[in-house]
């Protein structure tokens, strides 16, 4: 709900993992001393592995009011190498956390992200206006998404894949990725992997 206590448009619900993966990264940084970064599209990752994922699910409501979007938020808190689910994550103990303290770490997430969602609610939803002490939401997001500028694989819906580079997120926080013939895509779902130089096909 914005000030006036009205819902923002369903179109915006689309930014809500992503302000989760912000709020998240931000409170890794500024509490834990880590330099977290946003994989597209729900991944936040600690030099080049992933510490935590961000899923967002929406349920409409039975009494047939605004939907409710349920956000969970996995982090890897005291993992060793050896309980790790695949070598490319990584935890907060492994990569010399200031702290492990999951109350700590819950309370400034929750705090942090609640701040978040009031300005993106108070601005209805629109992901290019400024955000209570700082710029939009989209242009915070980008700054540290580190999928941008990249080359990427995306598998797509249907068992298939786009190679290409992956530009900017459009209005609705979906991911523009440019094929080798120039051509623009537009993926909103999918899984996206970050290739190296000899495997974009441009080396």
């Amino acid at each position: 709900m914005n000030s006036q206590g009205l819902p923002v448009p369903t179109q915006s619900y689309s930014w809500l993992s992503l302000l989760g993966a912000l709020a998240l990264r931000e409170t890794l940084l500024e509490t834990a001393g880590l330099p977290a970064e946003i994989k597209w599209p729900n991944d936040v990752l600690v030099r080049g592995k992933k510490i935590a994922g961000i899923l967002a699910q929406m349920g409409p409501m039975g009494d047939g009011s605004v939907p409710a979007v349920i956000l969970g938020t996995g982090l890897n808190v005291t993992l060793s190498e050896d309980e790790l689910p695949v070598p490319t994550a990584t935890s907060l103990v492994l990569e010399g956390a200031t702290t492990t303290d999951r109350t700590v770490l819950l309370r400034n997430y929750l705090s942090r992200f609640a701040a978040l969602y009031r300005s993106f609610c108070n601005a209805d939803g629109d992901p290019t206006a400024g955000l209570a002490g700082g710029s939009s939401l989209h242009k915070r997001v980008e700054a540290v998404m580190v999928t941008l500028g990249r080359e990427v694989k995306a598998h797509l819906p249907g068992d298939h894949e786009l190679v290409g580079h992956a530009s900017r997120l459009d209005e609705y926080g979906s991911l523009l990725v440019v094929d080798h013939g120039g051509r623009e895509h537009v993926v909103t779902a999918g899984d996206v992997v970050h290739l190296r130089a000899t495997e974009s096909g441009y080396a």
